[in-house]
C-alpha cells in the first residue's frame, strides 16, 4: 500500500482500493505511518490527525490530491493538529540597528498546505475549509494568505477568512482593519462583519467612515452589525 501511494501520482482511489483490500484480509495497520497511510486512504482523516506529525504529510497530500469531500475532510483534520510552539524571539544585539527587517515567522507543514489549498484552485468548499481550519490554529505565519482570501471569489470563503482572521491578535485583527482600506467592496465588507463581532477599538473609527461614506451598500450594512 505504501509503495503504490508513494510511486503514483493522482492515485487516491488506488489507495483506496489498496486499503479496502488489506481490511478484508485482517491486515489492517495500526500504527506508525502504515497505520496513518491506511486511515488515509480509506478517507479517515480525523482518526489519521490524532496520530501527529507521522500523518502530516500524508494529510497535506491528501489535500492536494483527494477528491473534494476528502480535501475537506484532510483540511479540518490539520485544523485540529496542534503545531510545534514557535521559537522564543531573540533579543536584538545592542549593535543591530533598529530598522532591520524582522525575520520571516517560521511555517509549519499543516499551515503551508491550508494555505496553498486557500489560495490555489481547489473548490470553494475546499477553500473555506482550509480558511477554517487557518483560524482554529492561529498561525501567524498565514495571516496573508488569509487577507488575499478576503478577495476570493466565493462569498463562503471570504467569510471563513474574515472569520478566521477575527480569531486571533494582533496579526489577523490588524490585517482586517487594513482590509478596510481595500479597494476591493467584498474585501471591505468581509472585514467589517468580522470586526464588527469583535471588539477592536482600533477598528471603530474606520467602521463609523465605512458606515458613513462607503458608496456600496453592503458594506455600509457590514459596518452597521
Amino acid at each position: 500500500l505504501l509503495q503504490r501511494y508513494e510511486a503514483c501520482n493522482d492515485c487516491a482511489g488506488s489507495a483506496a482500493a489498496a486499503a479496502e483490500a488489506l481490511e478484508l484480509l485482517e491486515l489492517v495497520p495500526v500504527d506508525g505511518l502504515d497505520g496513518a497511510l491506511w486511515l488515509v486512504a480509506m478517507g479517515e482523516m480525523d482518526s489519521a490527525a490524532t496520530m501527529g506529525e507521522v500523518s502530516l504529510p500524508l494529510l497535506a497530500r491528501a489535500l492536494r490530491e483527494h477528491t473534494t469531500d476528502e480535501q475537506v475532510l484532510a483540511a479540518t483534520a490539520i485544523g485540529t493538529m496542534t503545531p510545534p510552539a514557535p521559537p522564543a524571539p531573540e533579543k536584538k544585539a545592542k549593535e543591530e540597528p533598529e530598522d532591520v527587517a524582522p525575520a520571516p515567522l517560521p511555517r509549519w507543514l499543516g499551515g503551508e498546505a491550508l494555505a496553498e489549498a486557500l489560495a490555489g484552485p481547489a473548490h470553494s468548499s475546499v477553500r473555506a475549509a482550509a480558511a477554517d481550519a487557518l483560524g482554529r490554529l492561529k498561525l501567524a505565519a498565514e495571516t496573508e494568505v488569509l487577507a488575499l482570501a478576503l478577495t476570493d471569489s466565493a462569498t463562503a470563503v471570504r467569510t471563513a477568512a474574515a472569520e478566521a482572521l477575527a480569531s486571533y491578535q494582533p496579526e489577523g485583527w490588524a490585517a482586517l482593519r487594513g482590509a478596510l482600506q481595500s479597494d476591493a467592496a467584498e474585501a471591505r465588507q468581509a472585514a467589517a462583519s468580522a470586526l464588527s463581532a469583535v471588539a477592536d477599538s482600533a477598528a471603530v473609527a474606520a467602521l463609523v467612515e465605512l458606515l458613513s461614506g462607503d458608496s456600496v451598500a453592503t458594506v455600509r450594512a457590514a459596518a452597521a452589525r
